[in-house]
């Protein structure tokens, strides 16, 4: 991750390569619970929508978990340029698909009612 090659620091390599690691999963979860969001509300599908429910507590974790691993290496090596930058977006973006997923976890909540609605009227 950073520029000038291997750092000095022992474990500061391998605790940007983690926090790429988590910020990543979670952007595969997010990305995922878009797609079961959409599914669920063009199909009416509630396990699409439960799906999206239940993946949204990982990202929750995830993105505490992003907080306090880019909180700790900010602390623990005060990072310079490249690697600051890097640190602080990946945490800002942690905060940004975390609230993507508030959102999709929203859109899934509404299409129930849609689906709960469509089946009382039936």
């Amino acid at each position: 991750m950073s520029l000038g090659g291997k750092h000095s620091i022992p474990g500061f390599e391998q605790s940007l390569e983690d926090l790429r690691a988590d910020i990543l999963m979670m952007a595969a979860l997010v990305r995922r619970n878009v797609s079961n969001a959409r599914t669920g509300f063009v199909q009416r599908d509630d396990d699409y929508c439960a799906g999206v429910i239940a993946d949204d507590e990982e990202v929750d974790l995830l993105e505490k978990e992003i907080d306090r691993r880019g909180t700790r290496i900010l602390i623990s090596f005060q990072p310079l340029a490249t690697d600051f930058r890097t640190v602080l977006a990946t945490i800002k973006l942690g905060s940004h698909l975390e609230n993507i997923s508030d959102q999709l976890v929203d859109i899934a909540r509404r299409t129930r009612g849609l689906i709960d609605q469509s089946a009382v009227e039936e």
